[in-house]
Protein backbone atom coordinates (compact mmCIF):
# COMPACT_ATOMS: atom_id res chain seq x y z
CA UNK A 1 0.00 0.00 0.00
CA UNK A 2 1.73 3.27 -1.10
CA UNK A 3 1.85 5.77 1.89
CA UNK A 4 0.46 9.43 1.17
CA UNK A 5 1.28 11.54 4.09
CA UNK A 6 -1.63 14.28 3.21
CA UNK A 7 -1.16 15.60 6.59
CA UNK A 8 2.22 16.55 5.92
CA UNK A 9 2.29 19.68 3.50
CA UNK A 10 6.02 20.37 4.27
CA UNK A 11 7.16 19.22 0.85
CA UNK A 12 5.70 17.07 -1.46
CA UNK A 13 7.27 14.26 -2.99
CA UNK A 14 6.04 10.86 -5.29
CA UNK A 15 4.33 9.86 -2.67
CA UNK A 16 4.25 12.54 -0.26
CA UNK A 17 0.59 14.09 -1.62
CA UNK A 18 0.38 16.95 -0.69
CA UNK A 19 -3.63 18.93 -1.30
CA UNK A 20 -4.38 21.99 -3.28
CA UNK A 21 -7.34 23.16 -4.06
CA UNK A 22 -7.61 21.52 -7.73
CA UNK A 23 -6.92 18.40 -5.70
CA UNK A 24 -4.12 16.45 -4.47
CA UNK A 25 0.01 17.54 -5.46
CA UNK A 26 3.41 15.44 -6.17
CA UNK A 27 6.71 16.18 -7.08
CA UNK A 28 8.79 13.73 -8.74
CA UNK A 29 12.17 14.30 -8.38
CA UNK A 30 14.78 14.07 -11.71
CA UNK A 31 18.41 14.21 -10.65
CA UNK A 32 20.21 16.84 -12.98
CA UNK A 33 16.96 17.01 -14.95
CA UNK A 34 17.64 14.49 -17.50
CA UNK A 35 14.66 12.00 -18.55
CA UNK A 36 14.59 9.51 -20.68
CA UNK A 37 11.78 9.38 -23.41
CA UNK A 38 9.69 6.36 -21.73
CA UNK A 39 10.04 8.39 -18.60
CA UNK A 40 8.28 11.37 -20.12
CA UNK A 41 5.78 9.45 -21.87
CA UNK A 42 5.02 7.85 -18.22
CA UNK A 43 4.55 11.64 -16.66
CA UNK A 44 2.66 12.55 -19.97
CA UNK A 45 0.46 9.30 -19.41
CA UNK A 46 0.24 9.80 -15.57
CA UNK A 47 -0.82 13.34 -16.17
CA UNK A 48 -3.51 12.93 -18.28
CA UNK A 49 -5.11 9.95 -17.41
CA UNK A 50 -5.29 10.99 -13.03
CA UNK A 51 -4.44 14.90 -12.98
CA UNK A 52 -5.05 17.81 -14.70
CA UNK A 53 -3.30 16.75 -18.40
CA UNK A 54 0.17 19.16 -17.27
CA UNK A 55 3.25 18.53 -16.14
CA UNK A 56 4.30 21.81 -14.48
CA UNK A 57 8.41 22.16 -14.40
CA UNK A 58 9.80 23.41 -11.21
CA UNK A 59 13.02 25.94 -11.35
CA UNK A 60 15.06 22.89 -9.75
CA UNK A 61 14.02 20.54 -12.97
CA UNK A 62 11.79 18.47 -11.25
CA UNK A 63 8.00 17.73 -12.44
CA UNK A 64 4.96 18.40 -10.38
CA UNK A 65 1.81 16.53 -10.88
CA UNK A 66 -1.45 18.23 -10.15
CA UNK A 67 -5.19 17.65 -9.88
CA UNK A 68 -4.95 13.73 -8.37
CA UNK A 69 -7.03 12.25 -6.57
CA UNK A 70 -6.41 9.94 -3.79
CA UNK A 71 -7.58 7.09 -5.04
CA UNK A 72 -5.31 7.29 -7.84
CA UNK A 73 -1.94 7.22 -5.80
CA UNK A 74 -0.96 4.18 -5.81
CA UNK A 75 -1.51 3.34 -9.44
CA UNK A 76 0.94 6.45 -10.08
CA UNK A 77 3.68 5.41 -7.68
CA UNK A 78 3.72 1.85 -9.26
CA UNK A 79 3.49 3.35 -12.68
CA UNK A 80 6.88 5.73 -11.56
CA UNK A 81 8.41 3.00 -9.70
CA UNK A 82 8.44 0.93 -13.03
CA UNK A 83 9.34 3.51 -15.05
CA UNK A 84 12.58 3.89 -12.45
CA UNK A 85 11.19 7.92 -11.59
CA UNK A 86 11.13 6.11 -8.05
CA UNK A 87 13.59 4.88 -6.83
CA UNK A 88 13.77 4.58 -3.43
CA UNK A 89 10.34 5.77 -1.16
CA UNK A 90 12.39 6.37 1.68
CA UNK A 91 14.41 8.31 -0.30
CA UNK A 92 11.44 10.28 -2.13
CA UNK A 93 11.94 14.03 -1.32
CA UNK A 94 15.64 14.28 -0.46
CA UNK A 95 16.82 13.14 -4.55
CA UNK A 96 17.22 17.36 -4.91
CA UNK A 97 20.23 17.18 -7.69
CA UNK A 98 20.52 19.71 -9.71
CA UNK A 99 22.94 20.02 -12.65
CA UNK A 100 23.32 22.20 -15.81
CA UNK A 101 20.82 21.08 -18.56
CA UNK A 102 23.95 21.23 -21.02
CA UNK A 103 25.99 18.77 -19.16
CA UNK A 104 27.29 16.50 -22.02
CA UNK A 105 26.22 18.62 -24.68
CA UNK A 106 28.33 21.58 -24.50
CA UNK A 107 31.73 22.05 -25.87
CA UNK A 108 33.10 24.44 -23.45
CA UNK A 109 32.55 22.67 -20.57
CA UNK A 110 35.63 20.76 -18.02
CA UNK A 111 34.11 17.72 -18.25
CA UNK A 112 31.00 15.67 -18.52
CA UNK A 113 29.23 15.22 -15.17
CA UNK A 114 26.42 12.68 -15.92
CA UNK A 115 28.66 9.77 -14.80
CA UNK A 116 28.76 11.63 -11.95
CA UNK A 117 25.06 12.55 -11.54
CA UNK A 118 24.30 8.65 -11.57
CA UNK A 119 26.76 7.23 -8.95
CA UNK A 120 25.43 10.37 -6.40
CA UNK A 121 21.80 9.41 -6.85
CA UNK A 122 22.45 6.04 -6.60
CA UNK A 123 24.86 6.32 -3.39
CA UNK A 124 21.86 8.63 -1.90
CA UNK A 125 19.56 6.14 -1.97
CA UNK A 126 21.54 3.62 -0.28
CA UNK A 127 22.03 5.59 2.59
CA UNK A 128 19.51 4.70 4.76
CA UNK A 129 20.87 7.98 7.33
CA UNK A 130 20.56 9.87 4.41
CA UNK A 131 17.17 9.50 3.90
CA UNK A 132 16.58 11.60 6.88
CA UNK A 133 18.18 15.15 4.97
CA UNK A 134 15.83 17.83 4.85
CA UNK A 135 13.77 17.78 1.59
CA UNK A 136 14.56 21.30 0.87
CA UNK A 137 18.46 20.21 1.16
CA UNK A 138 19.59 20.42 -2.38
CA UNK A 139 22.73 18.78 -4.25
CA UNK A 140 24.10 20.40 -7.13
CA UNK A 141 27.35 19.36 -10.02
CA UNK A 142 28.54 21.76 -12.15
CA UNK A 143 31.14 20.79 -14.91
CA UNK A 144 31.15 24.03 -16.25
CA UNK A 145 28.65 24.13 -18.86
CA UNK A 146 27.00 27.29 -19.76
CA UNK A 147 23.77 28.92 -17.81
CA UNK A 148 23.97 26.99 -14.59
CA UNK A 149 24.36 28.38 -10.81
CA UNK A 150 24.78 26.16 -8.32
CA UNK A 151 25.25 28.68 -5.60
CA UNK A 152 22.07 27.85 -4.42
CA UNK A 153 22.51 24.33 -3.29
CA UNK A 154 23.64 23.36 0.52
CA UNK A 155 26.79 21.39 -1.08
CA UNK A 156 27.86 21.50 -4.42
CA UNK A 157 31.00 20.29 -6.98
CA UNK A 158 32.79 22.87 -9.64
CA UNK A 159 34.91 21.90 -11.60
CA UNK A 160 38.01 23.72 -12.05
CA UNK A 161 41.35 23.53 -14.37
CA UNK A 162 44.70 21.99 -12.59
CA UNK A 163 47.97 21.19 -13.64
CA UNK A 164 46.69 17.44 -12.67
CA UNK A 165 43.95 18.11 -14.98
CA UNK A 166 40.04 18.44 -13.85
CA UNK A 167 39.54 18.86 -10.23
CA UNK A 168 35.88 18.97 -8.26
CA UNK A 169 35.85 21.84 -5.91
CA UNK A 170 33.15 21.33 -2.86
CA UNK A 171 31.25 24.85 -2.42
CA UNK A 172 29.63 25.15 0.63
CA UNK A 173 26.33 27.18 1.03
CA UNK A 174 27.30 29.10 -2.45
CA UNK A 175 31.11 29.78 -0.60
CA UNK A 176 34.18 27.97 -2.04
CA UNK A 177 35.60 25.73 0.79
CA UNK A 178 39.35 25.44 -0.52
CA UNK A 179 39.31 21.72 -0.58
CA UNK A 180 38.23 19.52 -3.67
CA UNK A 181 38.96 15.95 -4.91
CA UNK A 182 39.44 14.35 -8.67
CA UNK A 183 36.04 13.14 -10.05
CA UNK A 184 36.82 9.54 -9.19
CA UNK A 185 36.48 10.98 -5.77
CA UNK A 186 34.29 13.52 -5.79
CA UNK A 187 31.58 12.50 -4.88
CA UNK A 188 33.29 10.54 -1.67
CA UNK A 189 33.72 13.75 -0.40
CA UNK A 190 30.50 15.27 -1.32
CA UNK A 191 28.69 12.96 0.53
CA UNK A 192 31.09 12.55 3.49
CA UNK A 193 29.94 16.40 3.66
CA UNK A 194 26.61 15.67 3.87
CA UNK A 195 26.70 13.60 6.34
CA UNK A 196 29.02 15.74 8.43
CA UNK A 197 26.34 18.29 7.95
CA UNK A 198 23.46 16.15 9.18
CA UNK A 199 25.68 15.01 12.28
CA UNK A 200 25.92 19.00 13.04
CA UNK A 201 22.29 20.13 12.48
CA UNK A 202 21.53 17.27 14.83
CA UNK A 203 21.13 19.13 18.00
CA UNK A 204 20.84 22.36 16.40
CA UNK A 205 17.89 21.99 14.53
CA UNK A 206 16.39 18.31 16.12
CA UNK A 207 13.05 18.52 14.41
CA UNK A 208 13.34 21.44 12.32
CA UNK A 209 14.23 21.98 8.45
CA UNK A 210 17.28 23.44 8.20
CA UNK A 211 19.46 24.49 5.23
CA UNK A 212 23.47 24.40 5.67
CA UNK A 213 23.49 28.70 5.28
CA UNK A 214 20.62 28.42 8.36
CA UNK A 215 23.04 26.44 10.92
CA UNK A 216 26.06 28.61 12.77
CA UNK A 217 29.19 27.74 11.57
CA UNK A 218 28.29 24.63 9.78
CA UNK A 219 30.64 26.05 6.82
CA UNK A 220 33.60 26.39 8.76
CA UNK A 221 32.99 22.55 10.79
CA UNK A 222 32.24 21.06 7.34
CA UNK A 223 35.86 22.31 6.17
CA UNK A 224 37.64 21.42 9.09
CA UNK A 225 36.59 17.87 9.21
CA UNK A 226 36.94 17.28 5.66
CA UNK A 227 40.55 18.87 6.00
CA UNK A 228 42.10 15.40 6.27
CA UNK A 229 40.25 13.56 3.60
CA UNK A 230 39.61 16.03 0.71
CA UNK A 231 43.10 18.07 -0.49
CA UNK A 232 43.74 21.62 -1.16
CA UNK A 233 41.77 22.56 -4.60
CA UNK A 234 42.36 25.69 -6.89
CA UNK A 235 39.24 27.99 -6.51
CA UNK A 236 36.48 28.43 -9.42
CA UNK A 237 35.80 31.24 -11.28
CA UNK A 238 32.48 33.38 -10.33
CA UNK A 239 30.16 30.78 -11.34
CA UNK A 240 28.54 31.74 -14.67
CA UNK A 241 25.73 34.47 -14.65
CA UNK A 242 22.60 31.71 -14.98
CA UNK A 243 20.78 32.87 -18.09
CA UNK A 244 17.30 31.78 -19.18
CA UNK A 245 17.96 31.37 -23.55
CA UNK A 246 15.81 30.11 -26.09
CA UNK A 247 16.76 29.17 -29.00
CA UNK A 248 18.92 26.87 -30.38
CA UNK A 249 22.77 26.82 -29.05
CA UNK A 250 26.45 25.26 -30.24
CA UNK A 251 26.23 21.26 -28.96
CA UNK A 252 29.43 19.30 -27.95
CA UNK A 253 30.62 18.86 -31.35
CA UNK A 254 30.68 20.21 -34.64
CA UNK A 255 27.21 19.76 -36.33
CA UNK A 256 25.45 19.15 -33.35
CA UNK A 257 23.09 21.91 -31.55
CA UNK A 258 20.69 21.99 -28.65
CA UNK A 259 17.27 23.46 -28.95
CA UNK A 260 15.93 25.14 -26.71
CA UNK A 261 11.40 25.93 -26.68
CA UNK A 262 9.78 28.51 -25.09
CA UNK A 263 7.53 26.89 -22.61
CA UNK A 264 4.76 28.87 -21.70
CA UNK A 265 4.23 29.68 -17.84
CA UNK A 266 6.59 26.12 -17.08
CA UNK A 267 3.45 24.30 -18.07
CA UNK A 268 3.63 21.56 -20.65
CA UNK A 269 0.53 19.85 -21.56
CA UNK A 270 0.69 16.16 -21.58
CA UNK A 271 0.28 16.40 -25.30
CA UNK A 272 3.39 19.02 -25.99
CA UNK A 273 5.35 16.32 -23.48
CA UNK A 274 4.33 13.41 -25.82
CA UNK A 275 5.23 15.79 -28.82
CA UNK A 276 8.88 15.87 -27.33
CA UNK A 277 9.13 12.63 -26.86
CA UNK A 278 8.54 11.96 -30.41
CA UNK A 279 10.60 14.49 -31.44
CA UNK A 280 13.53 13.52 -29.25
CA UNK A 281 13.25 9.78 -30.17
CA UNK A 282 12.49 10.54 -33.98
CA UNK A 283 15.85 12.87 -34.15
CA UNK A 284 17.87 10.94 -31.55
CA UNK A 285 18.00 14.16 -29.09
CA UNK A 286 18.10 13.60 -25.44
CA UNK A 287 15.39 15.86 -23.59
CA UNK A 288 16.73 17.37 -20.16
CA UNK A 289 14.45 20.15 -18.13
CA UNK A 290 16.05 23.25 -16.79
CA UNK A 291 15.74 25.30 -14.05
CA UNK A 292 14.50 27.85 -15.52
CA UNK A 293 11.33 25.73 -15.68
CA UNK A 294 11.86 25.05 -19.36
CA UNK A 295 13.78 22.06 -21.55
CA UNK A 296 16.66 21.43 -23.21
CA UNK A 297 16.63 19.40 -26.52
CA UNK A 298 20.44 18.48 -26.49
CA UNK A 299 22.27 17.17 -29.55
CA UNK A 300 20.00 17.57 -32.24
CA UNK A 301 21.63 16.91 -36.24
CA UNK A 302 22.29 20.77 -37.55
CA UNK A 303 20.43 19.47 -40.96
CA UNK A 304 17.59 18.47 -39.30
CA UNK A 305 16.87 21.77 -37.35
CA UNK A 306 14.23 23.14 -39.63
CA UNK A 307 12.59 19.95 -39.07
CA UNK A 308 12.42 19.89 -35.53
CA UNK A 309 12.12 23.80 -35.40
CA UNK A 310 8.60 23.61 -37.66
CA UNK A 311 6.95 20.61 -35.09
CA UNK A 312 7.61 22.38 -31.92
CA UNK A 313 5.93 25.94 -33.48
CA UNK A 314 3.47 23.39 -34.12
CA UNK A 315 2.89 22.61 -31.04
CA UNK A 316 2.90 25.54 -29.28
CA UNK A 317 6.40 25.47 -28.18
CA UNK A 318 8.72 28.00 -30.33
CA UNK A 319 12.36 27.88 -30.04
CA UNK A 320 12.13 31.38 -29.86
CA UNK A 321 10.24 34.29 -27.86
CA UNK A 322 7.60 34.68 -30.64
CA UNK A 323 4.85 33.83 -27.92
CA UNK A 324 5.66 36.21 -25.82
CA UNK A 325 6.38 33.98 -22.67
CA UNK A 326 9.91 34.50 -22.44
CA UNK A 327 10.68 36.32 -19.02
CA UNK A 328 7.37 35.83 -17.68
CA UNK A 329 6.17 33.12 -14.39
CA UNK A 330 3.24 32.81 -12.52
CA UNK A 331 2.47 30.58 -9.37
CA UNK A 332 -0.85 27.97 -9.77
CA UNK A 333 -2.87 31.16 -8.97
CA UNK A 334 -6.83 30.61 -8.07
CA UNK A 335 -7.01 27.39 -10.24
CA UNK A 336 -4.64 25.55 -8.06
CA UNK A 337 -4.24 27.44 -4.92
CA UNK A 338 -6.80 28.59 -1.98
CA UNK A 339 -4.55 31.58 -1.09
CA UNK A 340 -4.56 33.02 -3.96
CA UNK A 341 -7.16 35.87 -4.95
CA UNK A 342 -6.49 36.68 -8.77
CA UNK A 343 -5.94 34.04 -12.59
CA UNK A 344 -2.60 35.19 -12.29
CA UNK A 345 -1.77 32.24 -15.02
CA UNK A 346 -4.70 33.97 -17.22
CA UNK A 347 -3.19 37.39 -16.48
CA UNK A 348 -0.23 36.55 -17.21
CA UNK A 349 -1.16 34.72 -20.66
CA UNK A 350 -2.68 38.12 -21.42
CA UNK A 351 0.80 39.82 -20.67
CA UNK A 352 2.14 37.50 -23.22
CA UNK A 353 -0.35 38.56 -25.38
CA UNK A 354 0.37 42.33 -25.34
CA UNK A 355 4.29 42.00 -25.33
CA UNK A 356 4.74 39.33 -27.68
CA UNK A 357 6.89 41.08 -30.89
CA UNK A 358 7.90 44.09 -28.59
CA UNK A 359 11.24 44.34 -28.31
CA UNK A 360 12.77 43.12 -24.74
CA UNK A 361 14.94 44.90 -22.55
CA UNK A 362 18.09 43.45 -21.26
CA UNK A 363 17.30 41.43 -18.29
CA UNK A 364 13.21 41.96 -18.36
CA UNK A 365 11.37 39.11 -16.41
CA UNK A 366 8.32 39.41 -14.55
CA UNK A 367 6.21 36.87 -11.65
CA UNK A 368 2.81 36.89 -11.00
CA UNK A 369 2.00 36.18 -7.42
CA UNK A 370 -1.57 35.42 -6.55
CA UNK A 371 -0.99 36.67 -2.80
CA UNK A 372 1.50 38.13 -0.69
CA UNK A 373 3.50 35.00 -0.18
CA UNK A 374 4.80 35.30 -3.23
CA UNK A 375 5.89 31.31 -2.57
CA UNK A 376 6.40 30.70 -5.87
CA UNK A 377 8.54 33.45 -6.03
CA UNK A 378 11.42 33.61 -8.86
CA UNK A 379 14.59 35.31 -7.94
CA UNK A 380 15.34 38.13 -9.53
CA UNK A 381 12.33 39.25 -10.92
CA UNK A 382 12.26 42.68 -12.23
CA UNK A 383 8.70 43.57 -12.49
CA UNK A 384 6.39 41.63 -8.96
CA UNK A 385 2.64 41.43 -9.76
CA UNK A 386 0.68 41.26 -6.77
CA UNK A 387 -2.51 39.86 -6.03
CA UNK A 388 -4.35 41.45 -3.17
CA UNK A 389 -7.94 41.76 -1.61
CA UNK A 390 -8.41 45.01 -3.76
CA UNK A 391 -6.55 43.98 -7.16
CA UNK A 392 -2.76 44.38 -7.91
CA UNK A 393 0.04 45.64 -6.40
CA UNK A 394 3.43 46.00 -8.88
CA UNK A 395 7.03 46.41 -7.99
CA UNK A 396 9.44 47.23 -10.45
CA UNK A 397 13.06 47.24 -8.90
CA UNK A 398 11.97 46.35 -5.91
CA UNK A 399 9.65 49.37 -5.54
CA UNK A 400 6.26 49.78 -5.47
CA UNK A 401 5.17 52.15 -8.32
CA UNK A 402 0.92 50.57 -8.08
CA UNK A 403 -1.10 49.70 -5.83
CA UNK A 404 -4.43 48.07 -5.83
CA UNK A 405 -4.83 48.23 -9.49
CA UNK A 406 -7.07 46.67 -12.35
CA UNK A 407 -5.15 43.60 -14.10
CA UNK A 408 -5.03 45.77 -16.90
CA UNK A 409 -3.33 48.59 -15.36
CA UNK A 410 -0.50 45.84 -13.78
CA UNK A 411 -0.43 44.38 -17.23
CA UNK A 412 0.41 48.00 -18.63
CA UNK A 413 3.17 48.83 -16.43
CA UNK A 414 5.07 45.30 -16.67
CA UNK A 415 4.79 45.61 -20.84
CA UNK A 416 6.05 49.11 -20.41
CA UNK A 417 9.11 48.01 -18.32
CA UNK A 418 9.51 45.53 -20.64
CA UNK A 419 10.82 48.37 -23.31
CA UNK A 420 12.22 50.48 -21.02
CA UNK A 421 14.41 48.03 -18.90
Amino acid sequence: MVKSELADSRCPGAVHAVPARDGLLLRVRVPGGNLTNSQLGTLADIAERYGDAHLDLTSRANVQLRGLKRPALHRVATALEESALLPSREHDRVRNIAASPFAGADAGELFDIRPLLRELDERLIADARLAALPAKFAFALDGGARAFNSNEADLSLRAVSSDAGVRFHLIIAGTPSGFGASPRRAIDVLLEAAHCAFDLATDYAAGKTWRVATVPNMAGAIVERLSGKAQPCATPDRSPRALRPLGVTDGAEPGLANVLPSVPLGRLSSVQARTIQILAARYEMDVRLAWWRGVVLAGAIRTQLPQIERELVSAGLPPDDSNGFAGIAACSGMHGCTEAKADVRSDAARLAARVAGLRAGQGWNVHLAGCEKRCAMRAGATVDIIATASGYDVRVGGICVAQNVSSDEAIDVAASARVQT
